[in-house]
């Protein structure tokens, strides 16, 4: 576990294996952060369904990390949006990665999680 910066960490929370948590990120209420995701900026974690990991990814078997309330992903020492990432996948691997599928798959629920904002009036 790795926690810098004006980390909260408060109520039930819990993270554990390889995490990384920095910048002003709260995780609270009953949310569990593991494995080797990375949560940063100004963003608060209250429930698993806040953010999603998904890998190995690559030939460096990386980890993606996706967190709804940013819409910003993170693998290993890149930060951006999926966009960005599309773009950073293609200059390094060409049109051919397993990076492409999650990433679709991370854009359709980019996608939900928006219209659902939108829906409740958040």
């Amino acid at each position: 576990v790795s926690v810098w910066g004006n980390v909260s960490i408060s109520g039930n929370a819990s993270i554990s294996d390889n995490v990384s948590v920095w910048g002003n990120a709260r995780i609270s209420d009953n949310a569990s952060v593991w494995g080797n995701a990375s949560i940063w900026g100004d963003v608060e974690i209250k429930t698993n369904k806040d953010y999603i990991c998904i890998g190995p990814l690559g030939n460096c078997s990386r980890i993606i990390t996706y967190i709804f309330q940013s819409q910003q992903v993170s693998v290993g020492c890149f930060l951006g949006s999926l966009d960005e990432l599309k773009v950073r996948v293609k200059e390094k691997y060409g049109d051919v990665s397993d990076y492409y599928p999650a990433i679709n798959y991370l854009k359709n629920l980019e996608a939900e999680y928006i219209n659902n904002q939108f829906k409740d009036g958040k």
